[in-house]
């Protein structure tokens, strides 16, 4: 059967790989169809979807004739769609007028067409897509023209499955080509880049790597992908790394897929190198792109510039430091020097009373004070850089202590009218500590406090804490206060809470670098909250614990009844508060 012959052979075009054979395939099966319809032309034009027009393709018979209407023909979205869904049309082409909106159809007409043809038109299309037309062309009006042949149709159908097919082959071979094009040339960029390229799948695979690896580590291709790339990674820094599984596993959570982090690398002479990485994750390729740089040469760098800041810094505070002392030593010895004189001229002249030498002494002993007290910090301080400063623990009611000191302090604050308050929230605490480190400590704090605490309307409030393992201890006052930029130095050696340049308090600046270093030595901490105009509140945390009295060497500290030795205290770290 004629049909089956033609389906047969279109049916064959499944294997056809090239252009040519398939036009060829359609032309035999237009000679077929030509004859089994017993038409007198027959012709495929395809449709152009950019720009909008038909172009022949097939063409038998007297359909040459037509060729040219249909050449220069633009067709619209309107009549595509109109075409799409309607079905075969056939037409009787009795006069030039039916085709006067087409361009220059006046002059084909006139001299191609005769004065009665009959033609066919079928549309090519699949899935809405339309491919082009199929046309029949008559001399006479068959016996069956008013009725579309349904299997030309059918074979339009497949004809239309056979051309999208090969085009989207064409298309699929063109992009894959291009997409070779583009992946080599991105491998050619990688492997050029001086950036470590590093590409994970979702489940920690490693995709693709780079050859800077081996430029910048050393390391073989071989060796990098046959290892683990933590397995290079410096163990201080495998923290880093946990965090960075922890965002690859929440990337679908995350909105802006990013992240960044620097980690160490061991090369292959030994040494490391500072990579620092850059994470994206892909949602296109569902990939991590993981791009490494190497700015070991610029940590190098920042590192010696930080050291040659610190050092700069470190001169400069020597420096302040040695014109501090060498004022906080000149100013008592001077007044030493000169009351001593005045001493002197007033015995030659024999002009000195009892009163006038009790001043002259007391004037001699309170700076003789402030020299001690110099010396004494400048020991320890040294003492405690050199490791020698030694704590002698015994178990004690520091509660006691405390209290003991700041009562012994009431004398010195009522001279400036100055209300000081003592305030426990336990009567006894029993931990072990050295009595005379701790009482150093609060005459520290007591004695800043009264130096920047105004007269009159000052107060000062030691309070004590504690909880299950730690006590605190706190000194607050109501004074000039510390401003936010000072707070983390003032327990840095020789700094002071105000300007150096422009201070109106006496002190070398390393009473508070002293209590801090003596308080780490109970392994505790000391911090400062405190604001311009407001006042300061230092505060101590010490762990509660005891010592056992047979390994200690110690007696349990009890109430030091004797005056004089507070009075002694006191002179000495107050000593530069009423010269």
């Amino acid at each position: 059967m004629e049909e089956l012959h033609i389906y047969n052979k279109l049916n064959n075009i499944n294997d056809l790989k090239s252009e040519s054979n398939i036009k060829s395939v359609l032309n035999d099966t237009c000679k077929d169809i030509l004859e089994y319809t017993k038409c007198n032309g027959i012709s495929i034009y395809l449709y152009n979807d950019e720009d909008k027009k038909i172009n022949p393709y097939i063409v038998l018979g007297d359909a040459n004739k037509y060729i040219e209407l249909y050449k220069e023909l633009s067709i619209t979205d309107d009549v595509v769609k109109g075409i799409i869904y309607g079905t075969a049309v056939m037409e009787n082409i009795k006069s030039k007028e039916e085709f006067a909106h087409i361009p220059n159809i006046n002059k084909y007409i006139d001299d191609k067409c005769e004065k009665e043809r009959y033609i066919g038109y079928y549309e090519i299309s699949v899935d809405n897509e339309l491919i082009g037309f199929l046309s029949v062309s008559y001399r006479y009006k068959p016996d069956n023209f008013e009725e579309p042949n349904q299997f030309i149709e059918f074979i339009c159908k497949v004809i239309a499955i056979i051309i999208r097919s090969y085009k989207l082959n064409e298309e699929i071979k063109i992009e894959s080509k291009k997409r070779n094009v583009i992946e080599n040339e991105l491998e050619d960029y990688l492997n050029a880049s001086t950036d470590l390229i590093l590409v994970f799948d979702p489940i920690n695979n490693i995709m693709k790597i780079n050859d800077s690896w081996q430029s910048t580590l050393g390391w073989d291709y071989s060796q990098l992908i046959n290892n683990r790339t933590m397995d290079y990674i410096h163990k201080e820094d495998l923290q880093k790394v946990k965090e960075i599984n922890e965002f690859m596993g929440s990337y679908n959570n995350v909105r802006n897929n990013k992240g960044s982090v620097v980690l160490r690398y061991l090369c292959k002479d030994g040494g490391y190198k500072h990579i620092k990485w850059n994470i994206k994750y892909s949602h296109r390729s569902n990939m991590f792109i993981f791009i490494g740089k190497d700015i070991t040469q610029k940590i190098i760098v920042e590192e010696k510039n930080k050291s040659l800041e610190e050092n700069i810094k470190a001169e400069t505070y020597k420096n302040e430091f040695f014109a501090n002392v060498s004022h906080e030593f000149k100013t008592p010895l001077n007044i030493i020097l000169g009351t001593m004189q005045i001493m002197k001229r007033n015995v030659d002249e024999d002009h000195i009373s009892k009163e006038n030498i009790y001043r002259h002494i007391k004037n001699i002993k309170q700076n003789s004070y402030r020299l001690l007290r110099l010396v004494n910090n400048l020991i320890d301080i040294n003492k405690i850089d050199s490791g020698h400063y030694k704590l002698s623990f015994s178990n004690n009611n520091i509660v006691g202590i405390i209290e003991d000191i700041t009562m012994s302090v009431i004398p010195y604050v009522e001279n400036k009218n100055i209300n000081l308050i003592f305030d426990t929230d336990s009567e006894e605490i029993i931990t072990s500590c050295d009595p005379e480190s701790i009482e150093r400590i609060i005459l520290n704090l007591l004695s800043n406090a009264i130096k920047y605490t105004p007269s009159d309307i000052g107060e000062i409030i030691v309070g004590i804490k504690r909880n299950e393992d730690k006590i605190f201890i706190s000194v607050k006052d109501n004074g000039s206060g510390i401003s936010q930029e000072k707070i983390d130095v003032i327990f840095n050696r020789f700094e002071q809470g105000n300007d150096t340049l422009t201070r109106n308090k006496e002190g070398s600046g390393i009473g508070l670098s002293l209590v801090k270093s003596i308080v780490e030595l109970y392994d505790g901490s000391i911090r400062v909250e405190s604001n311009i105009g407001e006042g300061s509140e230092f505060i101590i945390e010490l762990p509660i614990k005891l010592c056992l009295e047979e390994s200690s060497g110690n007696k349990t500290y009890s109430h030091n009844d004797n005056e004089e030795y507070y009075i002694e205290k006191c002179n000495v770290e107050f000593s530069d508060i009423y010269s």
